[in-house]
């Protein structure tokens, strides 16, 4: 199967891309303003990680050493790190105003490091409200940036067929945005179901899809109850005609979302 980047549209996610392109700006300027300068703002640049973007090490002002500060994508934090082990998490949901994160963080910085100012007019954007004082954008919505591509069990044929799932919150509900595509037919008296996965492999079905298509585009309701934070995994079995509800146990496609 291709590695391609998952599909992201901008219209059912755009004021919680616009709230976290603000956050960058604070982690940016922070940046900017302490480390050593670099041709073409380099120094300013944020660096991609497991857990999101975060600073390089910058040079505490209060000279007791180095800290940095990340997006955490995965527990929906701002966290200000120094070396020494101190730690302060701001959170950015539910729904938190930017102005009042801005506000946590440099306080986090103070507390941590000693005072750091900067110009808080963000840069580049189509808004002009400075960072500390934006109580605009204040969409933030975790669910609408996890995703996964399904790859292929090993050992399992699948051709060229390729999926992607995100899922998205809409309103009080949890839905799944399924695209596959080149889906091979399954064989006779068998179908394929959709499933979430916990962390320990306890299922819960999603879709039976006794007629697919090669490709399907469609969207399905996250069973009610079901905790998506503890299954996160998504899964594509074969079912056998008659055998009952349970999990057949011949997955073969899988893939974990991430934020």
């Amino acid at each position: 199967m291709p590695s391609e980047w998952l599909a992201l549209p901008y219209e059912p996610w755009h004021a919680t891309c616009d709230t976290l392109h603000a956050h960058t700006q604070v982690l940016g300027k922070l940046a900017a303003t302490l480390a050593p300068p670099e041709p073409q703002l380099q120094h300013a640049a944020l660096r991609l990680s497991a857990r999101g973007w975060e600073t390089l090490a910058l040079p505490a002002p209060d000279r007791s050493g180095a800290f940095v500060v990340a997006l955490d994508l995965r527990t929906h934090e701002v966290v200000v790190e120094h070396n020494d082990g101190r730690t302060r998490r701001i959170p950015m949901a539910p729904d938190r105003p930017v102005g009042e994160v801005t506000r946590s963080v440099l306080a986090a910085v103070r507390e941590l490091v000693g005072p750091v100012r900067f110009n808080p007019t963000p840069q580049e954007t189509p808004w002009t409200i400075p960072l500390d004082e934006d109580d605009e954008h204040a969409t933030y919505d975790p669910v609408q940036v996890a995703a996964t591509q399904l790859q292929p069990l090993e050992g399992v044929d699948v051709g060229n067929a390729r999926a992607e799932v995100r899922l998205e919150r809409a309103g009080d509900t949890e839905q799944l945005e399924v695209e596959m595509d080149d889906l091979p037919p399954p064989a006779a008296g068998t179908f394929y179901e959709l499933w979430l996965l916990s962390d320990d492999g306890e299922p819960v079905s999603v879709a039976a899809m006794k007629d697919p298509e090669p490709s399907v585009s469609t969207t399905i309701a996250v069973p009610a109850g079901t905790d998506t934070d503890a299954y996160r995994v998504v899964d594509v079995s074969v079912q056998h005609e008659g055998a009952g509800p349970a999990h057949s146990g011949e997955s073969i496609l899988r893939g974990t979302l991430t934020t």
